[in-house]
């Protein structure tokens, strides 16, 4: 390189170098208009968010510095420029995003101002190369290229650089989105096969929680009572912990508050009202009420009270130092200890808020407080006050250390504000913003009493689920320390993952993907969904929905008629559960088809979506009745039967007790009105006060035998029914003895107890169903069913050709030859290589 080329080359770096500091000194001086008088631009760590609030959390540049240790120094200056911009546009929370897309640089051996477009063809093949051997990684590596490519545009925009117009290549682009694509598949197909047993595993702790399971700590029950808030709409964890106390509203509040007088449209609070809503915000979308599903709304208010209850010392501590903050709180009986001589005990009752004397053990727990107080040099030794013992004994301390309560109440009350102030923060990117009292997640802690304290996301989500690496972080046998197992494990609830029995765990944004799936899976539209869990974009719904592609495409295609699948869904996943589980499936017959029926409650709770059962390609609709279910299709034929008991198409199911108690209430009730009419027949037979005695006389004779009394005839007519039903000529009379033989037969197969609860009992009478009219013609051109059948079995002996025949079948299995012998040698020559 020549001289000329030289001074080109020197000027282009003092121009980019000189773009650079024109832009960190515009970041400092609009840092410094913001009033972040603590930050120094040069430093490694911004504390924005502890001492300003801001929207960034405070921002360390010690590990991104790390890997830019032995590069260009622009880079750093570049960094520090890039995130002031986004500190000051207040739009991120996490500084690692855009950091991380920035420490991508870091890879390439190029100073800043020498960055050309061909030095991003290995950056992307290595960004490539890594997402295959992490296809979990692709999606963050695709976003953090995405991010890089803005940053390097504003760069070039400041001069830093030269317009470089950089953007990943289209087969880059192609690889780390198929790989995104694999992976999150994958993991939907993961949690689609355990997303079920997780959410049986929680209600059963949410159940054990509600009887007062004593394997339950205060914690455990706080976080199940989180999740259940979960559970009522589709939630991201921090919506629940950012609730307050009064951001659960009902219909009546709403009414009450519309009638105050100054609960006018123009009140603030009328507006955050809605009916039976449960107010949260959304990531990305402003603050708005969800509402909670209507069988949910009980539920969600008792998981409300559990954390209340939990809270209650925390809420009185922060409303104490609302009111009064530069005061400490003491309990009524610790009060006299104000403005006098602390000691060691009279501390920890301070911090403990109890006013018994403590023994040495308890005494310890003070020890980071008195030594934070000596290192101040603010204890002292007095003459020990209680030299002499209650029982006259003389105390062996001449001297005790106390420190003066000017000089106390301040490091506390520092300590209970600085306490405040954390409790705002339930995760480490989200933190509460109303009135601090008002706060929901409150929660006592038990270690510091004297302290406020809240949940929080990172110790909630180690009582749902703790990995190996997060144990082996925790327990540390040098200093005894465990973690305490998860409320799954004190519980001892597994489940099934990939064929293998483990201890059940669940995530906390399980319940949203649950939410979700089943409201997709029910038939929701994406937008209405979209609208229930109060999101910005619809895209996001993807996210939390695990439905398969065939499950998916299945719902999209349109169904042949869209009633009939609506009625079958339930049956279709009874269907499932079988399979899954091997239940048998109860048969009904009806003609030549098999009806797999559904539960009796299921039918009798049938309003507007009738239950069904499939036959073939097609599907008959159970129709509750008094007695059971009816097979009759009442949508295409009516029935004019105008009885069930006797009827061919009612079906009784065993262990319903409303129908089955009818069942046994009309049977005992028709066998009395079978008794009744006998002795009316009885009676106007000997009175001979019939309209044709003749005819009567024949009845009776027919029906009855000589000596028994009526309700023994009554038995008897109903045991040979069949036999002397064509010799009845009173056809009313006739019908009543029908209806009380099905519902005698029915009423002895319920009180048998060889006959399982669950068991279909029907009445088969083929002649008896919704079209009377059709027997009668089959009766007037026919003669009748007999009549029917009788030319039937002639035609079959005239022509035997064409009569049907059973197949003669013999057992013939001992032509089958024993594979025994065959068996014994596999197993020896199996032993044999083993």
């Amino acid at each position: 390189m020549n001289a000329k080329e030289d001074m080109v080359f020197d000027l282009e770096i003092a121009r980019r170098s000189a773009s650079l500091q024109a832009w960190a000194k515009d970041c400092r001086e609009r840092m410094a208009r913001k009033r972040w008088k603590d930050i120094k631009f040069d430093s490694n760590h911004w504390p924005l968010k502890s001492r300003y609030g801001t929207e960034l959390v405070d921002v360390n540049f010690e590990a991104t510095g790390a890997k830019f240790e032995d590069k260009d120094p622009a880079y750093g200056l570049a960094l520090r420029c890039l995130m002031a911009e986004v500190a000051l546009t207040g739009e991120v929370k996490d500084p690692w995003y855009p950091m991380n897309a920035w420490r991508l640089l870091s890879r390439l051996d190029v100073p800043l101002h020498q960055l050309r477009r061909t030095d991003f063809v290995g950056l992307e093949k290595a960004i490539v190369d890594q997402a295959k051997a992490s296809p979990v990684s692709a999606g963050k590596l695709y976003g953090q290229l995405l991010s890089l490519r803005a940053q390097l545009d504003l760069v070039s925009a400041k001069g830093g650089t030269e317009r470089l117009a950089w953007s990943p290549a289209p087969q880059t682009t192609t690889a780390l989105l198929a790989l995104e694509r694999r992976s999150r598949a994958n993991f939907k197909a993961a949690k689609a096969s355990i997303l079920d047993r997780q959410i049986e595993a929680l209600s059963d702790a949410h159940t054990a929680m509600f009887r007062g399971d004593e394997r339950l700590s205060a914690y455990d029950r706080v976080t199940l009572a989180v999740m259940g808030l979960n559970m009522c709409c589709p939630n991201r964890v921090n919506e629940p912990l950012c609730m307050a106390v009064d951001d659960r509203f009902t219909l009546e509040e709403y009414l009450t508050r519309e009638t105050e007088p100054d609960g006018g449209a123009g009140d603030p609070t009328l507006a955050r009202v809605h009916q039976m809503l449960l107010v949260k915000g959304s990531k990305g979308a402003a603050w708005g009420a969800k509402p909670i599903l209507n069988f949910m709304i009980a539920f969600a208010d008792l998981c409300i009270e559990v954390i209340k209850r939990h809270g209650e010392r925390s809420r009185k501590l922060v409303s104490w130092y609302e009111q009064h903050p530069d005061t400490l709180f003491l309990p009524t009986e610790l009060e006299h200890l104000r403005g006098t001589d602390i000691d060691h005990p009279s501390l920890w009752k301070i911090m403990s808020l109890e006013s018994r004397e403590p023994t040495n053990s308890e005494t310890a727990n003070v020890k980071v407080v008195w030594n934070e107080l000596h290192s101040k040099h603010l204890v002292k030794q007095i003459a020990n006050p209680k030299a002499l013992m209650s029982d006259g004994r003389r105390n062996g301390r001449k001297a005790v250390q106390v420190v003066n309560w000017s000089d106390l109440e301040p490091i506390l009350l520092a300590r209970v504000k600085q306490a405040m102030q954390d409790a705002r923060r339930v995760t480490p990117l989200n933190q509460y913003k109303g009135r601090l009292s008002n706060m929901l997640m409150l929660f006592d802690s038990a270690q510091s009493p004297y302290l406020p304290s809240a949940i929080k996301y990172g110790s909630l989500k180690l009582r749902l689920r703790q990995s190996a690496n997060a144990k082996q972080r925790h327990n540390n046998e040098r200093y005894k320390s465990r973690m305490e197992p998860t409320l799954f494990e004190k519980l001892g609830l597994k489940m099934v993952v990939s064929g293998v029995v483990e201890t059940a765990y669940i995530g906390t944004h399980d319940p949203r993907r649950w939410l979700t799936t089943q409201a997709l899976d029910s038939g929701l539209p994406d937008v209405l969904a979209n609208k229930w869990a109060n999101r910005l974009d619809i895209r996001q719904l993807d996210a939390y929905n695990i439905r398969s592609a065939e499950r998916r495409a299945q719902q999209a295609a349109m169904p042949a008629i869209k009633e009939l699948e609506d009625m079958t869904a339930g049956l279709q996943k009874l269907n499932d559960l079988e399979a899954e589980y091997g239940l048998a499936t109860e048969i009904v017959i009806v003609g030549d088809a098999n009806i797999a029926m559904t539960s009796m409650d299921e039918i009798m709770r049938a309003t507007e979506v009738k239950p069904v059962a499939r036959t073939g390609s097609q599907i008959i609709v159970l129709y509750p009745q008094k007695y059971g279910a009816c097979l009759q299709q009442h949508h295409t034929q009516p029935c004019r039967a105008y009885t069930c008991g006797p009827c061919n198409n009612n079906v009784v199911v065993k262990g319903h007790l409303p129908t089955n108690e009818r069942v046994i209430r009309d049977s005992e009730r028709s066998f009395k009105s079978i008794v009744n009419q006998l002795e009316a027949l009885l009676i106007a037979r000997q009175r001979k006060v019939a309209d044709n005695p003749e005819t009567l006389d024949e009845h009776i004779l027919t029906l009855v035998r000589e000596g028994l009394n009526p309700e023994a005839m009554a038995r008897e007519l109903l045991a040979h029914f069949h036999e002397i039903n064509d010799q009845i000529k009173d056809r009313a009379f006739a019908n009543k003895l029908l209806e009380a033989l099905a519902l005698d037969g029915y009423a002895k197969r319920l009180k048998d107890p060889d006959v399982l609860s669950g068991a279909l009992i029907k009445f088969h009478n083929p002649s008896f169903h919704a079209a009377p009219g059709h027997e009668r013609a089959l009766e007037e051109v026919h003669g009748g069913r007999a009549s029917v059948q009788a030319r039937i079995e002639a035609f079959d002996q005239k022509y035997p050709q064409f009569a049907p025949k059973a197949l003669a079948l013999r057992d013939q299995r001992e032509l089958l030859e024993s594979d025994e012998d065959e068996s014994e040698e596999d197993e020896s020559q199996e032993a044999v290589n083993e």
